[in-house]
């Protein structure tokens, strides 16, 4: 009975600790204290027009946006290039191959290198018959204007 008791408060303890370590990354993730106020302002203003913007052009200009047209794929790859470098980025392409045909992926790195590492992706693709819009578009947009 004893033994019982004690590992319920052993586990109850883990339980604790567990939640207070949770709750310590949440807290650094979710109000990172490393960027001073006035930049976090200046940051987190977004033009909804431009997100707009991107949502239409990866809808209409690149449409369909599906396995079967690479070449539509491979022109919207080419935008979402243009304008991570045009925000200063470094830009560069993963390729790869499925079933004969190429694809790639958009990479682009800003800040200095360093072991801490923040990785945000969208996807560009979209179902075939489909503008894409709902998630594709606009994470990617969302993504561009981050």
């Amino acid at each position: 009975m004893a033994f019982a008791g004690r590992a319920t408060r052993f586990i109850f303890r883990i339980a604790i600790l567990l939640m207070i370590v949770l709750a310590g990354m949440w807290i650094a993730f979710s109000r990172p204290i490393w960027l001073d106020p006035e930049s976090r302002k200046e940051s987190a203003v977004v033009n909804p027009s431009i997100l707009k913007q991107h949502v239409e052009r990866l809808c209409t200009d690149f449409f369909p946006r599906d396995h079967r047209h690479p070449e539509n794929l491979f022109r919207a790859a080419g935008y979402i290039r243009n304008q991570f470098q045009q925000s200063g980025a470094a830009v560069y392409d993963h390729s790869y191959e499925v079933e004969g045909l190429h694809y790639r992926n958009v990479i682009a790195e800003f800040g200095p290198e360093s072991p801490s590492v923040i990785i945000v992706g969208a996807h560009y693709d979209a179902v075939a018959g489909t503008p894409g819009a709902d998630d594709n578009a606009s994470g990617v947009a969302g993504l561009l204007e981050l």
